[in-house]
């Protein structure tokens, strides 16, 4: 796959005299833009690699990607074909266009683009799926047999390759292979398979994700030193906070309010949280504390307290907070999980935020001790889960309107635990947001997704 991507680079390198760290800094965050979902933003991005350097391959081939996630075809036809006209054999182009060419029933030019890529590299089963479906388009029901049969050689258990094989042999009359591939189709399910090909970024093979640029792939082994941190707080700017104490070993049963917050509330509380919310392509710092939170923006290398302009100094019972686009304007918001009402800030886009709890629903009023944004319905936008300690965790499902909805029974993730934490990720690589809850003195959970709104507690059957 890298010699491709290698390939476009040297293109890139003979036609360029400028900044090419400018270049890779800004292709870079974009790429890290899209795997956030935070499309418009690495749209952006990608634009200004290319006014940096107008004929940067990999920068319009991920502009191209980026505009087909917004769903702005012509403009992503047209970056793809730039790319195409700089490298006329690049298969991160051909394959983005014959997607294109898919969605918009083009089928003989999809093909076209398609067979393309294999004649590059015969051993993808994305693009032999996508073909696939293609032919069965076109009617060649054979063709899109031997298409399916290439997936199936590729990745045995691809349960849509089954499936979608199963149908077009019954097409041809081949009813007992047909049943075959239909039985295994059904016990691959029974198993908890999903789909293995989707219609959202990151579901639709590497050759329809944008790239990094090829010159941080790998550093040589001679440039390679060891990592050295000095303490640079107050060089930084970065204030420093009094810690509240420990926590006492027993907690009396008729403890007051004040008491737990004094003694249990206070020294658990407290956070930070990374986000370049003003957009200036470095990390400014929002401080969490049982006290008037606290906002540090990056200038260069030192941090100003920018709380009291932004209007984010929150005075809670502060444990955690993350930065999210929950409204997909390209900008970062950001929530803040207290011993209490938690709080939804939406960036206004010009340095100072706006209050947005009561609105959008999510001022969960239980002990909240972390919290995170994922889009856990892959529907476009940023959901909110929130870890309560001793009491239900909670599932805010992304309305695109403003508003969000507590999904949590719905989903089948309810339940009273002491839960510490939660991590995101696709455990079982098929594609989807699945999670990890850290629970205190009581089992730990994994939920699987089922991609129909619910999820299933894998962490028995996963030890």
């Amino acid at each position: 796959m890298w010699h491709l991507v290698l390939t476009s680079f040297l293109l890139t390198l003979r036609t360029f005299g400028g900044d090419m760290a400018e270049v890779t800094r800004h292709n870079d965050l974009g790429v890290v833009y899209m795997e956030q979902n935070n499309f418009a933003a690495a749209a952006r991005e990608f634009e200004e690699v290319l006014k940096l350097h107008p004929n940067y391959v990999i920068g319009h081939i991920n502009l191209g990607i980026a505009y087909v996630q917004m769903s702005r075809y012509d403009d992503a036809v047209r970056e793809l074909k730039e790319a195409l006209s700089l490298d006329p054999d690049n298969p991160y182009a051909h394959y983005t266009l014959g997607l294109i060419y898919k969605i918009r029933g083009q089928y003989p030019e999809a093909k076209m683009e398609f067979e393309t890529v294999l004649k590059k590299d015969p051993e993808d089963p994305y693009v032999w799926h996508n073909l696939g479906i293609v032919l069965s388009k076109l009617k060649d029901h054979e063709a899109a047999v031997r298409a399916y049969e290439q997936v199936l050689r590729l990745d045995p258990n691809n349960i849509s390759a089954h499936y979608n094989l199963a149908t077009e042999l019954r097409r041809l009359g081949r009813y007992e292979e047909a049943e075959r591939h239909m039985k295994r189709f059904r016990r691959l399910r029974a198993l908890g398979l999903k789909p293995t090909a989707g219609v959202r970024y990151l579901e639709q093979g590497k050759y329809a994700e944008a790239l990094p640029d090829p010159s941080l792939l790998k550093p040589p082994p001679d440039e390679r030193y060891p990592v050295k941190f000095v303490d640079a707080t107050e060089e930084a700017g970065v204030p420093s906070f009094p810690l509240p104490g420990r926590v006492p070993e027993g907690v009396p049963k008729d403890a007051s309010e004040g008491w737990l917050r004094e003694h249990v509330i206070e020294p658990l509380g407290g956070n930070a949280c990374w986000g370049d919310y003003d957009g200036d392509g470095d990390l400014d710092m929002y401080i969490v504390r049982c006290g008037a939170n606290v906002l540090l923006r990056n200038e260069e290398g030192r941090f100003v307290d920018v709380t009291l302009k932004a209007g984010v100094g929150d005075k809670g019972l502060g444990m955690d907070a993350v930065w999210g686009d929950y409204d997909n304007d390209g900008d970062l918001d950001l929530y803040v999980a207290n011993f209490g009402p938690n709080v939804l800030y939406r960036n206004e886009g010009d340095g100072t935020f706006t209050n947005m709890t009561q609105e959008a629903g999510v001022g969960d009023p239980r002990w909240s001790v972390a919290c995170a944004f994922a889009d856990v319905d892959h529907d476009g936008d940023l959901d909110i889960f929130v870890v309560n300690y001793g009491d239900r965790n909670t599932l805010y499902r992304n309305n695109f309107n403003g508003t969000f909805t507590d999904v949590t029974q719905e989903a089948g993730i309810g339940g009273a635990r002491r839960s510490r934490g939660v991590v995101f990720t696709d455990y079982d690589n098929d594609r989807d947001v699945d999670f990890f809850v850290l629970n205190d003195g009581e089992p730990d959970q994994l939920f699987s997704n089922n991609r129909d709104g619910t999820f299933t507690d894998m962490a028995e059957e996963a030890g």
